[in-house]
């Protein structure tokens, strides 16, 4: 029942990253302000379960048109809320980014962050997102099946 639960909850939502691959990126080069100009560029990546399968973490070599960034996830799972908190950092910044926040339904994940208060007279939140105020920076789709050579579309507008 338990091994039922837990493979029911979301936590093995990322599993299909785990392993070595080769990635295609597309980020949006101006996010939040309508843009539909895409950057797109290769990648490698190396992907491990951490804390006995509630997590998993990634180190991501991308070859950008500006130059070699690397990059590392740390994916975090909630039981309690069933939600994932991905937090990423790379050679341009040297920090982690504040998570983004989500989950998983019929295989597509959407992942934000919270929008900051507003202060009277200030700028209007984001759009709500799940019913709740947020900042939608991310879609991922996980592929049906998984080789070593296979190429991992992960379109997105978060990353670096």
């Amino acid at each position: 029942m338990q091994a039922e639960r837990m493979e029911q909850d979301g936590r093995t939502d990322f599993d299909f990253f785990v392993g070595r691959w080769k990635v295609h990126n597309r980020r949006l080069r101006e996010r939040l302000k309508g843009s539909t100009d895409w950057e797109e560029f290769e990648g490698t990546s190396q992907a491990r379960t951490v804390l006995g399968g509630l997590g998993n973490m990634d180190e991501i070599t991308l070859e950008r048109a500006s130059g070699r960034v690397y990059g590392m996830t740390v994916r975090l799972y909630d039981p309690a809320s069933q939600q994932w908190r991905l937090y990423w950092a790379d050679t341009i910044h040297g920090i982690f980014d504040t998570p983004v926040i989500g989950k998983f339904k019929d295989g597509r994940g959407v992942f934000g962050r919270p929008s900051p208060p507003v202060a009277a007279g200030g700028n209007k939140p984001f759009p709500p997102m799940a019913g709740k105020p947020g900042r939608p920076t991310g879609l991922w789709i996980s592929p049906a099946s998984r080789n070593d050579t296979a190429g991992l579309d992960m379109s997105h507008g978060g990353a670096a």
